[in-house]
């Protein structure tokens, strides 16, 4: 869906019709927005916004509602790396966290005794 496509979806179920400065607003305040984005808005103003007025939705009916229409959008999880299906065991981790001291240890100034404090070393060695 495109912004033009909801505005004509909002003109037709909604009776109105949006021209001069309310089409100007409109398109200012949706344009740029994703398909996923427009399908929420369209799908939440259904169900919030309603008919029985003869008023098409402005952006201050679609502010009121952004929450909603945000929880409705699909999820950006596909996008982010899954998890390891492993976990390193205790000792591998143990072994890590010895390497990461290490290379710590090696380094100077107040970040890097910030690190080691952080991660259970002192400022000066193990």
């Amino acid at each position: 869906m495109e912004l033009r496509e909801l505005l004509n979806f909002f003109e037709d179920y909604y009776g109105g019709k949006y021209t001069g400065a309310l089409l100007d607003v409109m398109t200012a305040y949706l344009d740029g927005y994703s398909r996923e984005f427009y399908l929420a808005v369209q799908k939440i103003m259904i169900l919030r916004f309603s008919t029985c007025y003869n008023k098409i939705p402005c952006p201050a009916d679609i502010e009121k509602n952004l929450d909603e229409i945000y929880e409705v959008m699909p999820s950006l999880k596909p996008l982010l790396p899954e998890p390891a299906a492993e976990y390193a065991s205790p000792e591998e981790a143990q072994e890590w966290l010895k390497d990461i001291k290490g290379m710590l240890r090696k380094g100077t100034g107040p970040l890097a005794g910030a690190a080691m404090k952080a991660i259970g070393g002192s400022e000066n060695g193990i």
